[in-house]
């Protein structure tokens, strides 16, 4: 396992966290948590291991850097190094390709809720995209596997759970946007490669960043603020999966986002469309008491 220093603001960890604290000292003003036993209920929890993948669905086909059957795939994961680290498997649909792995993670923690992705009151591709966001994604790496891209997920709430192996998370709040170089041509992600070893004559501003920093176990679950950045490396054989939640505390947020994407596309619907999504986000915070 890669250890070592790491600095920055720890990122508290509680038990036995009911929801209305959750809501009101994380959900509500934006802070990240650690929640160590929200999902000890959960079979993935026993039963999701390199081995479970490789001897029940080894030929499945999965596509990371290229494609692999999945026992293949699990092999090179299982002999990762920081030398020659595994490509990362990102966020595969687990409804499309593990549907008989659906129960393995149910009920969701109370946490997620109410979660209005899903929820289909919107016409046409952009109410089949916002839809299709809260769909559950399984992540599988080796160690020092990393995450592509500092990012941050369309200013949706992001919960991942650790089911096994160890990830190092690296968070950098939404006020320090300015220092994370977003990518001009897709503003959620930033031009930062590395964000152990980042490029500081082209970077400067990252220089200033202050991470949110973890080290999520086995059983562990992190709630990640729409809007914050983050990245993360495995620090062992690592599967989590991870989910998108909005609702009335992160919802004008969404909608300045779709906003502006829209905008430069159909800047005649883009308005009335925002104030559509604003008057449903009123009704639904209303509805749901948050």
């Amino acid at each position: 396992m890669i250890s070592g220093t790491i600095t920055g603001r720890p990122i508290e960890r509680r038990s036995n966290l009911s929801n209305a604290e959750f809501r009101s000292k994380y959900l509500k003003p934006h802070v990240p948590v650690i929640v160590t036993d929200a999902i000890n209920h959960w079979p993935a929890t026993k039963t999701w291991t390199p081995d479970f993948f490789r001897t029940r669905f080894g030929d499945r086909t999965v596509r990371v850097d290229r494609e692999y059957r999945l026992a293949e795939y699990i092999d090179l994961v299982e002999h990762s190094s920081p030398e020659r680290p595994a490509p990362y498997l990102f966020h595969l649909f687990l409804d499309e390709n593990f549907p008989e792995l659906l129960a393995d993670f149910q009920p969701w923690p109370e946490y997620l809720t109410p979660n209005w992705l899903g929820t289909h009151f919107l016409p046409g591709a952009v109410g089949r995209r916002i839809a299709d966001h809260d769909r559950p994604g399984v992540f599988i790496g080796g160690q020092a596997s990393t995450c592509a891209n500092l990012h941050y997920d369309f200013q949706y709430h992001s919960f991942s759970f650790q089911l096994f192996g160890t990830k190092r998370f690296w968070l950098y709040p939404t006020d320090e946007t300015a220092s994370m170089y977003p990518d001009p041509a897709n503003k959620c992600l930033s031009l930062v490669k590395n964000v152990e070893n980042p490029d500081l004559a082209k970077f400067p501003l990252f220089a200033n960043a202050n991470p949110w920093l973890c080290d999520l176990a086995a059983g562990e679950m992190i709630f990640i603020p729409g809007g914050w950045w983050h990245t993360t490396r495995m620090l062992s054989t690592s599967i989590s999966i991870s989910v998108n939640t909005a609702n009335a505390t992160n919802w004008p947020a969404v909608v300045r986002e779709l906003h502006a994407e829209l905008q430069p596309r159909h800047p005649v619907l883009a308005s009335p469309f925002a104030a559509y999504m604003r008057l449903v986000g009123s009704w639904k915070g209303w509805k749901d008491g948050i």
